[in-house]
């Protein structure tokens, strides 16, 4: 079995050394090297060609960054991982757009064993060279933003309380009055007012916090010109739809209500394939956009047609490259795929997400289609055989005549 090449640069010696040892027992999996020069890392890429690059990148020349950057051109589908100093991360925050993945020092050998073998990982679930050479070379192609590293950062840190984070947050003027906006509209249906951000955390949980944190980063406007922005803000809003839904369709299944969290998040990132596709192809996937919508399809079936894959997989893939868990990545890549993985009477998690984005798509088509015709027909019978369609459903409704009534 060929080896996995991985390439790690560190102007320190010790901190390279270091890394060996503690890499010792992966070496029967992956082929390591170790370089402390920008003569050595061109050379190792030239000729070895990595899947993965590992990076410090706080040396104050940001001769680290400069490598992750020229690293990107000279190997296409590279995954790059920066490693950064912890005090220096307030002035790193702004040169991370060439890495996928940041991870702080100091840091435990097994953190960084996990982040690798994920990326290994995702490149067996996606193995599409024509997708993997599309986001590489998308030069905006949105990255995680700095509020969504910070809570990551205080999360592995006991001292800091829900009130900390949710400070951390607040940091982000933009961010903070998008999040507030959305909290208290209907989406969530709250009885109180919400004000701030640690009262948000406080009610709706870190994680789910967390990803709408995430969502806003990635779907944020006036990037791209007026008609992809335009586009994009529609994707958002369906997303917003499809995450409420999901949330209170599972609050409503007791098999499946201590996922609602999770599903609000999965509703909020199941779509962000489409914002590749719009940088990749732009007025092209317009186009393609506005046929499904007018034949009353599927977008991703045009776009299998078209370019070999499809969002779900795009969407996939930049998550996984992101280091998000894999249950979310996988619940992702699964959100238009027929679920053959209905195993022992137990719906998959994602059956959830598919009848919400049907039921997200029935309420801005501008036909009288029904939801249930958005359904596969071997989805559509599995939910109505287990009586999770009716439930599911009326959940919908309920939640969307509240959102009514308090408008």
């Amino acid at each position: 079995m060929q080896k996995t090449k991985i390439l790690f640069y560190d102007t320190e010696i010790n901190s390279l050394n270091g890394l060996r040892r503690g890499l010792r027992s992966k070496r029967d999996q992956w082929q390591l090297f170790f370089a402390s020069s920008p003569e050595e890392v061109g050379r190792i890429l030239e000729q070895e060609k990595p899947l993965i690059f590992v990076a410090d990148i706080s040396d104050r020349l940001n001769r680290g960054i400069h490598l992750l950057k020229e690293a990107e051109q000279k190997v296409p589908g590279l995954i790059r991982i920066g490693i950064s100093s912890e005090t220096e991360d307030k002035k790193i925050f702004k040169n991370i757009q060439p890495t996928h993945q940041l991870l702080a020092k100091p840091f435990e050998i097994e953190s960084l064993i996990r982040m690798l073998e994920g990326a290994i990982s995702l490149q067996g679930k996606l193995d599409n060279s024509k997708l993997k050479e599309i986001i590489d070379k998308i030069e905006k192609l949105p990255g995680i933003p700095k509020a969504y590293y910070e809570i990551m950062d205080a999360l592995n840190d006991e001292h800091h309380s829900l009130r900390d984070i949710g400070k951390v947050i607040e940091q982000d003027i933009n961010t903070t009055g998008q999040l507030l906006k959305i909290v208290n509209s209907a989406y969530f249906g709250l009885f109180r007012n919400v004000t701030s951000v640690p009262h948000a955390v406080n009610l709706l949980g870190l994680n789910l916090v967390r990803n709408l944190v995430l969502g806003l980063s990635i779907f944020k406007g006036n990037q791209y010109g007026k008609p992809l922005d335009a586009a994009i803000e529609a994707i958002w809003k369906h997303s917003l739809l499809v995450a409420a839904f999901s949330r209170t369709m599972a609050q409503s299944d007791p098999d499946f209500a201590d996922k609602h969290e999770f599903l609000f998040s999965a509703g909020i990132l199941h779509d962000v394939g489409k914002l590749i596709l719009l940088i990749a192809y732009r007025e092209s996937y317009l186009t393609l956009l506005q046929k499904a919508k007018e034949q009353g399809i599927y977008s991703w079936e045009l776009e299998r047609r078209e370019y070999g894959f499809d969002h779900t997989d795009a969407g996939g893939y930049l998550l996984g490259l992101w280091g998000l868990p894999d249950e979310l990545v996988q619940v992702v890549i699964e959100s238009h795929q027929f679920l053959a993985a209905h195993d022992k009477g137990k719906l998959p998690i994602a059956a959830i997400l598919q009848c919400a984005d049907a039921l997200g798509q029935e309420r801005k088509s501008d036909k009288s289609i029904s939801f249930k015709d958005m359904l596969r027909p071997e989805l559509l019978n599995m939910l109505e055989r287990e009586g999770k369609l009716e439930l599911w459903q009326t959940a919908a409704v309920d939640f969307i005549n509240k959102g009514k009534s308090d408008e």
